[in-house]
């Protein structure tokens, strides 16, 4: 790829002030609301710049539409997260980043410093996900702190912290939905040993950014490890079934709780197994039950995202977006993509995998 990429992996600047867009062609009449984006967008921070695209503190956008008007204005700001906040004041940046140790932070006393060695507070540097939960838009990553979103400003108004509320200290950075709102996620705790699980949420009646209060666990999900934590951005949401795949990229849960200490990055605590296969698990969304039966991919592969989920002919049909391997974290580097290099071998390909609906494996038996 040509240096032709390298001007994307500038530091944005806010607008802040709204853009009129030029328009080419009819916007329908109907068509008002508006669109929210978000992704890593401020990657220099005074003399310092973070080592990953994923380290780069969040921006959100948006987009406001007015059809009637065939209007579109554009707007952006930097989020005014603790984890930027503090970055602006030290230089650097004092959470863990994906690709970017954390450096100590000043404001911090001395038994502060050592506790956060032992218990590392997690970034809310929210790149991944965003999304409206109840009557509340909420900006995510991975970690279990998630922040609400003022959509007229665009300023976060605060930050809710799932280790209170759910007990889990890793959060996926997404949240599915059935049609009447009932939201699903999947978090990992660490402190009470390893243990991934999926909640269930039902943000009616809750108060704009208390919806998570009312998460409940629905399952506890089966691991082949008792101390390292497969890493889940997402899992699949069908109309009767939850699909989680876990795969074979691990976090060594003893070099996250060192990882601070060590002076590491999110990513020096991952391992890849290919060897262990991608294991999925087929859940009961009404009643949360876990079937028995763990489905085996031949060959490991690495994803993101689930395309799709649903029943057919007494089968669950699991469509991925898949990669043989992890290497798009390794082509993510700033300073080869500041290069105008993006040099992906291991390209993404749609997979489907068919997983037949079984009470125990001796069902297998009576398949044609």
């Amino acid at each position: 790829m040509t240096k032709k990429i390298a001007p994307l992996f500038k530091s944005t600047d806010e607008q802040i002030e709204p853009l009129t867009a030029t328009i080419t062609g009819d916007i329908p009449k109907w068509l008002k609301g508006d669109f929210l984006s978000i992704g890593p967008g401020v990657f220099d921070i005074k003399d310092f710049t973070v080592n990953h695209w994923c380290d780069g503190f969040g921006v959100v956008c948006k987009f406001s539409i007015l059809g009637d008007k065939a209007q579109v204005t554009f707007t952006k700001r930097h989020i005014n997260s603790d984890a930027y906040n503090k970055a602006k004041t030290v230089g650097k940046p004092v959470y863990t980043e994906f690709g970017t140790k954390a450096y100590s932070d000043p404001s911090k006393g001395f038994f502060s410093k050592i506790m956060n060695n032992v218990l590392p507070e997690l970034t809310d540097n929210e790149t991944n996900c965003i999304y409206k939960l109840g009557q509340t838009i909420y900006l995510a990553t991975e970690s279990a702190n998630k922040r609400t979103l003022n959509v007229k400003s665009l300023l976060s108004e605060g930050k809710v912290d799932l280790t209170d509320t759910m007990k889990i200290n890793l959060a996926c950075s997404h949240v599915y939905f059935d049609p009447d709102g009932t939201g699903y996620t999947l978090g990992t705790s660490l402190t009470s040993g390893v243990k991934t699980q999926i909640f269930k949420i039902e943000p009616k009646g809750c108060k704009p950014g208390e919806e998570f209060k009312n998460a409940t666990p629905l399952c506890t999900l089966p691991s082949r490890y008792k101390t390292s934590i497969s890493f889940s951005h997402s899992f699949g949401l069908g109309e009767k079934q939850i699909v989680y795949i876990e795969q074979p990229l691990f976090m060594n849960g003893m070099k996250l709780i060192s990882m601070t200490m060590k002076g590491k990055c999110m990513w020096d605590t991952m391992e890849w197994k290919p060897e262990e296969k991608n294991r999925f698990t087929v859940v009961d969304k009404s009643t949360g039950q876990v079937s028995p039966v763990i489905y085996e991919s031949d060959v490991a592969f690495f994803y993101h995202h689930l395309i799709n989920v649903y029943e057919s002919n007494g089968q669950v049909v699991v469509d991925v977006m898949a990669h043989d391997s992890p290497e798009v974290f390794d082509r993510l580097w700033l300073k080869e993509l500041r290069k105008g290099v993006y040099a992906l071998k291991d390209k993404p390909s749609a997979r489907r995998f068919i997983l037949p609906l079984l009470k125990t494996e001796k069902d297998l038996m009576a398949l044609p």
